[in-house]
C-alpha cells in the first residue's frame, strides 16, 4: 500500500487533496495502525497548514503528500506541496504548477523542491482526472483510480 489515506480538504482557499504516503507516517507518528497514522497525519497537517495558508493565495489548489523520514536520529514530516494557478480553458487547459516542500513545519528554502516517484505518478493522474471533469468544485470533490 503506497499511500495510507487521502482527504479532500475544500473548506479552505485554495482547496487541498492531501495524500498520506506509507513512508514513515506510522513511526513518525508512534502509531499502532495504518488508519491512525492516517488520521494522525491528516491532523498534523491541518494543525500546521494555517501557518502556510497565506502564501498560497494565488493558486487554484494544491496537492500535496505528506510522508516522513528518519534523519539525524529523528522522524522529520514533509509535505510534498503542488500549487496548480493560471488555467485558462479547464478542461483542455495546461496548468503551471509550483512545487514546494514543508519540513517540520518549515519551508525549505535553501535547495530544490523534490517528490518522490509515488507522488509525481498519483498526481499525474490527478490531472488527468481534472481534465474529465467540468469544474473546480467537481475535481476537489472526487478522486482518480490511485493505489491506496
Amino acid at each position: 500500500m503506497v499511500f495510507l489515506a487521502r482527504f479532500q480538504i475544500v473548506n479552505v482557499r485554495p482547496p487541498v487533496k492531501l495524500y498520506i504516503h506509507s513512508a514513515g507516517i506510522a513511526q513518525a507518528f508512534s502509531a499502532t495502525s495504518p488508519d491512525q497514522a492516517a488520521d494522525l497525519a491528516r491532523d498534523y497537517f491541518l494543525r500546521e497548514w494555517p501557518y502556510h495558508q497565506r502564501d498560497t493565495e494565488k493558486y487554484d489548489f494544491l496537492l500535496a503528500a505528506l510522508w516522513a523520514s528518519l534523519e539525524s536520529g529523528r522522524m522529520s514530516k514533509i509535505v510534498d506541496c503542488f500549487g496548480f494557478y493560471d488555467i485558462r480553458d479547464w478542461r483542455n487547459g495546461n496548468y503551471n504548477v509550483d512545487i514546494w516542500n514543508i519540513k517540520d513545519g518549515l519551508r525549505v528554502i535553501n535547495h530544490a523542491a523534490s517528490a518522490c516517484e509515488d507522488t509525481m505518478i498519483a498526481f499525474g493522474l490527478e490531472s488527468s482526472y481534472r481534465r474529465t471533469t467540468n469544474s473546480l468544485d467537481e475535481f476537489v470533490r472526487g478522486w482518480p483510480n490511485v493505489e491506496t
